[in-house]
């Protein structure tokens, strides 16, 4: 991805298709080819993906990257995490033996109900947000650094990813507390990633189809992610430790976060 502006113009390949070629402004004045690639065939399986866009490439490894962070931190840390608030307030954990269903508890840990963790999480995160996206998103928008901003963005996301493998009964608050950081680093960086959306072609028709092609790949994403943990864990006899659960998932959704944005910036 890049933020530089060019010109372009069309030329024939040998093998009939329509290529673009332009002049990239680079930020000291002068200019370089920039090869862009008008091909109707925004497909990630194709060859080369997406017609040889190298950004379009880019946008959809950056869309794995954080799709599958995502499912990761909401799915099994979270659960882990709110199980862990649960047993620090003395509340039941598990359904006891006799019963249908977990009893009510009225425990609170750091000032709140283990019950309200995800949800007073989801708050703060919102406030924080609506607050100073908008100053973000003016940043983005107006400055030459787009893409130094997604370069940080995405390496402190993923040096975050790390500490969430260590999930504990005395580790759980602190993640708690990052998880909030992640989250709201999470969102400027993806404001950084679509802010590059609308110049990743010309072509109005092209661009639905990219679209399109981004949105199909994270939902796959997330459900091959689901599926091959809640089967790799199902294997190791797991399902039931959400602690352990959270740890093995977080593992590697940290390994495939780390290498898909490190190839997409």
């Amino acid at each position: 991805m890049n933020n530089s502006s060019h010109s372009a113009s069309e030329t024939q390949t040998p093998s009939g298709s329509t290529t673009e070629v332009g002049t990239d402004t680079n930020d000291d004045g002068t200019h370089s080819a920039l090869p862009h690639s008008t091909s109707k065939s925004p497909c990630l399986s194709c060859w080369p993906p997406y017609g040889g866009n190298v950004e379009a490439l880019g946008w959809a490894l950056d869309g794995i990257g954080r799709s599958v962070s995502f499912i990761a931190a909401a799915v099994f840390v979270g659960t882990a995490l709110l199980n862990l608030a649960k047993e620090a307030a003395g509340c039941e954990t598990e359904i006891p033996e006799g019963e249908t269903s977990l009893p009510e508890c009225n425990g609170k840990v750091y000032g709140i109900r283990p019950s309200s963790l995800l949800t007073t999480y989801s708050t703060v995160v919102g406030l924080v947000s609506s607050a100073l996206l908008p100053l973000v998103g003016s940043f983005i928008d107006h400055s030459r650094y787009r893409r130094e901003a997604g370069r940080i963005t995405a390496l402190i996301f993923c040096t975050l990813l790390i500490p969430l493998v260590f999930v504990s009964e005395e580790t759980w608050f602190a993640l708690a507390s990052i998880l909030l950081i992640m989250a709201f680093l999470g969102w400027i960086h993806t404001s950084v990633a679509f802010a590059y959306l609308p110049e990743l072609t010309d072509d109005e028709t092209e661009l639905v189809e990219l679209t399109a092609s981004f949105t199909i790949i994270q939902y796959a994403s997330t459900v091959i992610f689901l599926v091959v943990m809640i089967g790799l864990l199902y294997i190791l006899g797991l399902t039931g430790d959400d602690v352990m659960s959270a740890r093995i998932a977080q593992s590697v959704s940290a390994v495939i976060t780390s290498i898909v944005f490190g190839w997409a910036w």
